[in-house]
């Protein structure tokens, strides 16, 4: 059995959204393919164009089938009641050991984006931080070796 994937309502209606979007993307995709198949030939070996739409559809079905196995091993967590620990939804305000301040939002694989600050709860900094309390130290490894952070502050 899979285990439960954590995420926020947010993150829940995210998945959702993308499941709906790659649905109709492959209806759309579907009424072209036939489109194609009567005017050019039902035979990719007639048909490069309809070969191509084939192998697309393909790639949809794959990934909407993941998603979907993914909403149906979600356990949607609600926002955190208590901001003196680390949990999934918080924002955290973190110092590196150059000194550099950062803020990151512990969310769900869905939701991440580090770009925007949104980090998952998996990611090796996501997951050293998980439970912890502002002033902790809290090391993690990364690539070239292991970096420490200070929490500075959760909401």
């Amino acid at each position: 059995m899979a285990s439960k994937e954590l995420m926020t309502e947010e993150g829940f209606e995210l998945l959702k959204k993308k499941i709906d979007d790659l649905e109709q993307q492959l209806k759309d995709l579907r009424l072209y393919k036939g489109e194609e198949a009567v005017h050019a030939g039902d035979s990719w070996h007639d048909n490069p164009t309809l070969y191509r739409v084939e192998a697309e559809e393909r790639t949809l079905m794959l990934q909407i089938t993941e998603l979907k196995e993914k909403r149906s091993h979600a356990e949607v967590v609600s926002a955190p009641q208590n901001t003196d620990i680390i949990s999934l939804g918080s924002k955290v305000e973190i110092e590196f050991s150059d000194g550099n301040v950062e803020t990151y939002r512990i969310l769900s694989e869905t939701e991440t984006n580090p770009s925007e600050g949104k980090i998952s709860y998996k990611s090796p900094l996501g997951a050293a931080l998980m439970g912890k309390k502002v002033g902790d130290l809290v090391s993690y490894n990364i690539g070239s070796g292991t970096e420490v952070v200070e929490i500075i502050t959760i909401s």
